[in-house]
This record gives structure tokens, sequence and C-alpha cells, in this order.
């Protein structure tokens, strides 16, 4: 009686052990966007061309970038739409932090959301301007343009436009049709703290008995 007593007391740590390392699941949701404005214009793109949209993150973060999706019409296999989240360098883009992703033309030249999920874990701080800067190269009017500016939990800031990748940029008072989906950065509660040392507690009393008895 006494070992099982023991066996239980280390299976309860082991699985407030494992409670208070599970994976969260944070539901992203859509902090900025445009989709479904007014298509009043679109963009074609030959070598060296390239879109930037600034926006600036809310003070809630940081945050996982979970995708960002763009209205762009499913043009030729050949052509290729490729977005990275670029830093602020002032009035345009600075450097590249990640590549966020590429559509993948299948060429039923429609319009249609296509959504870039980033390969690897993209974080935004709080209170931060970064730049969606996206190269265009289709001889067909690919990315879609709106009047309506994007809104919602982040800050849409401003729409500009390169010719010679990004040497020199040009405001463009219409931007992209996009959207970010983010969610919080998950950080450790409370609770799940106090899981954690409850479960080594536990599990190191029920494995101290266990020697003592086998001693």
């Amino acid at each position: 009686m006494k070992n099982l007593l023991v066996a239980q007391r280390v299976g309860v740590g082991v699985v407030l052990l494992c409670l208070a390392f599970a994976p969260s699941s944070a539901r992203g949701e859509v902090v900025l966007s445009n989709l479904g404005g007014e298509f009043d214009d679109c963009q074609t793109g030959t070598a060296g061309f390239e879109r930037a949209e600034q926006f600036t993150t809310a003070a809630d973060g940081p945050y996982v970038l979970n995708s960002v999706t763009f209205s762009l019409l499913d043009a030729d296999e050949s052509d290729t739409f490729t977005t990275t989240l670029n830093a602020d360098g002032g009035s345009a883009p600075g450097a590249v932090l990640a590549t966020i992703g590429s559509a993948e033309f299948g060429g039923s030249m429609t319009y249609t959301d296509f959504t870039l999920i980033p390969a690897s874990e993209i974080i935004l701080a709080s209170n931060t301007t970064y730049w969606l800067v996206s190269a265009v190269l289709s001889p067909s009017c690919v990315l879609k343009l709106s009047v309506d500016l994007p809104t919602g939990e982040f800050t849409f800031d401003t729409s500009l436009y390169s010719g010679n990748s990004g040497a020199t940029w040009s405001n463009d008072e219409l931007a992209s049709i996009f959207a970010i989906d983010a969610s919080p950065q998950e950080v450790p509660s409370l609770g799940g703290v106090a899981a954690m040392a409850l479960a080594l507690l536990l599990a190191g009393a029920g494995l101290l008995t266990f020697r003592r008895r086998a001693a």
C-alpha cells in the first residue's frame, strides 16, 4: 500500500510537471486589415519592384506573427511575390528581419486571398514599427490596392513603392490590400510556475521515500 502511495505521488508530480510545460493554445486574431476594401487599382512588377507597408504594434505585446494575407491575382506560375518583415529605417524600410513567405501561383488568373505563413516563429515587440516589404515580379496586375487603409489593433502608418530594389522610395496614397494575423506571445503564468513547483516537490518527495526504502 505504501509503495502504491509513493507511485501515486510521483505520478501526480509528473502530470503536474507536464501541465506546467504544456504548450498554450493562444488563438491568433486579425490585428490589422483592409481585406474587403474597395479595389481601386492593382500593381504589376518588373525586376527590382517592391512595395512596403509600414505598421506599428500595440502596447500589450510581444506578439507572434502567425500569417500575412494579401489579395492577389493567381498569376502565372513563373511570376513571383515574396514578402519580408523589415525593421524601421525611419522614413523607409530598414534591414530585413525575416522572410514571411511567398505566394505559390497556379495560373488561374483570378483574384483570391493568399496567406503567407512564416516557416519559423517571428516575434513582434510592443509599440514597435515594422515594414512589410513585398517584391513583385509579374507582367500581370498582381497586387490589389485600395484607398481604404488598414485598421485594427495595430496601427497602419504609410505605403511606399520602389522600382530599384529599395534604393529609393516614393509615397503612395493607396495601400496594398492585406491582413496581419498575430497572437500575444505566451509567457509562463503564475499558475504554471506554481504547478511546476508543486510537481517538482511531489516528485522529489516520492523519489526520496522510494530511495530510503530501497536502502
